[in-house]
């Protein structure tokens, strides 16, 4: 239905990854300190997680509306959980 990054903790320099690439994940963590840092991603997944329960149907996959007019753009994505409810879930992007 939608996109995980792959890792879901990485150290302060983006890695260990096999492509030597820094990446940012939802979790940042520094070994130096025993201190892990929470990333606005982890937010966002934690936020979704909450109504797309695990064995939800989808529904619609991506639905977009927008105005250019005043720079607004709404993605949207609908599952039907696993106890028949309908979880509608929205992402504002916009810039302003």
């Amino acid at each position: 239905m939608g996109w995980t990054d792959w890792n879901l903790a990485l150290n302060t320099e983006g890695g260990p990854n096999w492509a030597k690439l820094a990446a940012d994940s939802a979790i940042i963590v520094n070994k130096t300190s025993g201190e892990f840092y929470k990333q606005p991603m982890f937010y966002a997944l934690a936020h979704v997680a909450k109504f797309i329960l695990p064995d939800s149907d989808v529904l619609h996959v991506h639905a977009t509306y927008s105005n250019p007019k005043n720079k607004t753009e709404v993605i949207a994505a609908g599952v039907r959980r696993p106890d028949g409810s309908i979880a509608l879930v929205l992402l504002n992007r916009s810039v302003k």
